[in-house]
Formats: C-alpha cells, structure tokens, sequence
C-alpha cells in the first residue's frame, strides 16, 4: 500500500469518528429530549394531584360544614365525605406523585415498572370510588331532605336549589372525573410506550 493511499485510508477513519461522534451526540441530545418530555407528560398529574390538595381539599372541609351550618344538616354525611377526600388524596399523592429524577436521571425500566402499576392501581381505585361516592351523594341527599324544616320557605326553596345543584354538580363531576381517569391513564401509557422505543433503540 502505498504512502498516499494510508493518507486517504487514515483521513477516512478520521472522517468516520467524526460522524460518529456527532451521531453519538446526536442520540444523547435525542434521549435528553424525550425524557424531558416524559417529565412534561407526567407533570399534568402531578399538577391536578396539587389540585387536589389545595383546591378539592379546602372547599370540602370548609363548604359541607357551612351546608350544615345553614340547613342544620347531620354530620355524620360530612364526616363521611372528609374522610373519604383527605384517604384519597393521601392515597392518590402517595401512589401517583412522581419527582422529575424519576425521568430525567432515573431508571427508565423501573419508572416503567412504576407506571405500569399505577395504571393498574388507578384502574382498581376508580371502580372503588364511583359506588362509595354514589352511596355517600343517596345518603347526603336523604339527610339533606329529611333536616330541612317544610315550615321555612326561604329554606325549602334554598333546599331545593341546593338538591338541583347537587344533582347537576354530580353529573358534572362524574364527567369530569372519567375525562380526567381517561387522560391520566392514557398519559401513562404513553410514556410507558416512550420508554419502551427509548430501551429498543438502545
């Protein structure tokens, strides 16, 4: 071989690393980037899990006892519904609530792993809820009906407001509720699956 074709052989090798070395950067930037949007993905439950605790929260323990002042309700239906809001809340942040490392320093397989098992976990939590909160909203509203005087008119037709609104916030909350079970689990799955093509590519 002679001297000029190693020259050419030699600055060929070069001209290879090179494009190797911006290719290997190119797929670091690459899994920073899909991380990154991993991390925004999830933050939408991390934010409503934040909703709840700051927003859910308060106008429960302070909006039934209010009702109660008011209509001179039981308080065994308020106790009822505080209880089952601060065990779900706990529940859910304890279960669900994912810090950013989880996808931007973390194992992707064990956050994965994570993922999968809150899908499962929401999945059983849900088919929970719906009946207790629908037996709690009969018992909330046979009380509601039974406490309030038939001799106030101002609080009859106060009360009966209240019932209609409860029963349109029921319906609203329910929607909401399964739109909102509807994205979560979907928004997981989809960076389960973003994980998975991640891993592959490896």
């Amino acid at each position: 071989m002679t001297t000029q074709e190693n020259n050419e052989l030699e600055q060929m090798r070069r001209q290879m690393a090179i494009l190797q070395g911006k290719l290997d950067k190119e797929t670091i930037v690459n899994k920073r980037l899909m991380r990154e949007s991993m991390k925004n993905s999830y933050s939408s439950i991390n934010n409503f899990l934040k909703f709840q605790q700051f927003v859910c929260l308060p106008i429960i323990l302070i909006g039934f006892p209010l009702m109660n002042y008011f209509f001179h309700l039981s308080w065994g239906p308020i106790i009822a519904i505080w209880v089952i809001d601060i065990a779900s809340i706990i529940f859910d942040a304890y279960t669900y609530k994912m810090k950013d490392a989880a996808f931007l320093s973390g194992d992707l397989v064990n956050t994965a792993i994570r993922l999968q098992h809150a899908k499962k976990i929401c999945d059983k939590e849900t088919a929970l809820q719906i009946p207790v909160l629908l037996i709690w909203f009969v018992w909330f509203i046979a009380d509601f009906i039974q406490k309030v005087p038939n001799d106030d008119s101002f609080l009859t037709d106060a009360a009966r407001g209240g019932i209609i609104g409860a029963f349109i916030g029921l319906i609203c909350g329910v929607i909401a509720a399964w739109r909102n079970y509807r994205e979560q689990q979907r928004t997981r799955q989809t960076i389960i699956d973003q994980i998975h093509d991640l891993n592959a590519g490896n």
